[in-house]
């Protein structure tokens, strides 16, 4: 775990991972309950709920993971990883319900959503490494051998 100043960031690193475990769980409830038939919608339409759902659940594995321990690209390998496995069974399951069906293209929607969710992650990242890094930095004195 990451040292740092102690029990207000342990009690951080766990909230993001009740908030990470709700919204897992609140994603397979809400890609096995039944869907509400309408008619008006093009076909397709639900693509960007994939994208988005998975995009966030990306995002949060990764700020709880960075919260955690320090990032390493094995651990952010490791953990998409296991989000794509998890979308590709959650998408499986489905075609044993009755009011559900299997389709490639909502897995492929679901993985699409894990990159942008990485990609979102990353920019974040970068933008406050930078912020935070130009605000910390001191101007260094001046050589006085030169």
């Amino acid at each position: 775990m990451i040292q740092t100043a102690g029990r207000p960031v342990e009690y951080f690193r766990q909230a993001l991972g009740i908030l990470l475990a709700c919204y897992w769980v609140a994603l397979f409830v809400a890609t096995h309950i039944p869907l509400p038939k309408v008619s008006e919608l093009p076909k397709n339409s639900d693509k960007g709920m994939h994208v988005l759902a998975f995009g966030g659940l990306a995002f949060l594995l990764l700020v709880w993971l960075s919260a955690s321990r320090p990032l390493t690209p094995f651990r952010v390998s490791k953990a998409l990883a296991i989000a794509a496995l998890y979308a590709g069974i959650d998408e499986s399951l489905q075609k044993l319900l009755d009011y559900r069906t299997f389709d490639l293209y909502d897995l492929a929607a679901n993985w699409m959503g894990l990159m942008i969710g990485l990609a979102t992650f990353l920019a974040i990242r970068l933008f406050f490494a930078r912020f935070w890094g130009q605000r910390a930095e001191k101007p260094k004195p001046p050589n006085p051998s030169s």
